[in-house]
Protein backbone atom coordinates (compact mmCIF):
# COMPACT_ATOMS: atom_id res chain seq x y z
CA UNK A 1 0.00 0.00 0.00
CA UNK A 2 2.65 2.56 0.88
CA UNK A 3 4.81 1.80 -2.28
CA UNK A 4 1.47 2.89 -4.39
CA UNK A 5 1.55 5.99 -2.63
CA UNK A 6 4.85 6.51 -3.17
CA UNK A 7 4.55 5.45 -6.85
CA UNK A 8 1.56 8.48 -7.25
CA UNK A 9 3.95 11.35 -5.57
CA UNK A 10 6.67 9.99 -7.86
CA UNK A 11 4.25 10.43 -10.68
CA UNK A 12 2.68 13.94 -9.54
CA UNK A 13 5.78 15.05 -9.24
CA UNK A 14 7.17 14.31 -12.49
CA UNK A 15 4.04 15.28 -14.46
CA UNK A 16 4.41 18.69 -12.83
CA UNK A 17 8.54 18.27 -13.87
CA UNK A 18 7.44 17.30 -16.94
CA UNK A 19 5.54 20.30 -17.42
CA UNK A 20 8.70 22.16 -16.75
CA UNK A 21 11.37 20.39 -18.81
CA UNK A 22 8.80 20.11 -22.38
CA UNK A 23 6.55 23.55 -22.29
CA UNK A 24 4.40 22.62 -24.77
CA UNK A 25 -0.12 23.94 -24.99
CA UNK A 26 -1.59 20.56 -23.78
CA UNK A 27 -5.06 20.52 -24.25
CA UNK A 28 -5.68 19.45 -20.72
CA UNK A 29 -2.58 21.71 -19.13
CA UNK A 30 -0.89 20.64 -16.18
CA UNK A 31 -4.20 18.30 -14.66
CA UNK A 32 -4.00 16.23 -17.81
CA UNK A 33 0.49 16.16 -17.59
CA UNK A 34 -0.18 14.63 -13.76
CA UNK A 35 -3.03 12.41 -14.66
CA UNK A 36 -0.40 10.99 -17.38
CA UNK A 37 2.50 11.11 -15.20
CA UNK A 38 1.00 9.21 -12.57
CA UNK A 39 -0.25 6.68 -15.05
CA UNK A 40 2.83 6.13 -16.81
CA UNK A 41 4.80 6.19 -13.36
CA UNK A 42 2.00 3.13 -11.89
CA UNK A 43 2.46 1.25 -15.01
CA UNK A 44 6.21 1.12 -14.95
CA UNK A 45 6.32 0.05 -11.26
CA UNK A 46 3.69 -2.55 -11.61
CA UNK A 47 5.08 -3.79 -14.72
CA UNK A 48 8.93 -4.34 -13.18
CA UNK A 49 7.07 -5.80 -9.97
CA UNK A 50 5.10 -7.80 -11.92
CA UNK A 51 8.41 -8.99 -13.98
CA UNK A 52 10.58 -9.97 -11.00
CA UNK A 53 12.69 -6.86 -11.99
CA UNK A 54 12.60 -5.23 -8.30
CA UNK A 55 10.27 -6.22 -5.28
CA UNK A 56 7.53 -4.00 -4.40
CA UNK A 57 8.85 -0.50 -2.95
CA UNK A 58 12.60 -0.68 -3.99
CA UNK A 59 14.74 2.22 -4.68
CA UNK A 60 15.54 1.22 -7.99
CA UNK A 61 11.57 0.33 -8.71
CA UNK A 62 10.79 4.38 -7.97
CA UNK A 63 13.13 4.96 -10.52
CA UNK A 64 11.75 2.77 -13.01
CA UNK A 65 8.73 4.92 -11.81
CA UNK A 66 10.87 8.40 -13.22
CA UNK A 67 10.91 6.50 -16.71
CA UNK A 68 7.79 5.01 -16.72
CA UNK A 69 6.25 8.72 -16.62
CA UNK A 70 8.73 10.38 -18.37
CA UNK A 71 7.81 7.90 -20.98
CA UNK A 72 3.88 8.35 -20.70
CA UNK A 73 4.50 12.31 -21.09
CA UNK A 74 6.50 11.68 -24.34
CA UNK A 75 3.98 9.21 -25.80
CA UNK A 76 0.71 11.02 -24.66
CA UNK A 77 2.50 14.66 -26.82
CA UNK A 78 3.37 11.98 -29.77
CA UNK A 79 0.12 10.93 -29.84
CA UNK A 80 -1.08 14.53 -29.81
CA UNK A 81 1.19 15.76 -31.91
CA UNK A 82 2.27 18.11 -29.74
CA UNK A 83 4.79 20.75 -30.43
CA UNK A 84 6.89 21.64 -27.30
CA UNK A 85 9.04 24.50 -28.84
CA UNK A 86 12.35 23.26 -28.80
Amino acid sequence: MFSVLITAIIGLITGASGRIILPAQDPGGLPTSLVVGICGAMLAHFISVLMGWFEAGAVYGHVTSVAGALTGLAIYRFLLRIETGL
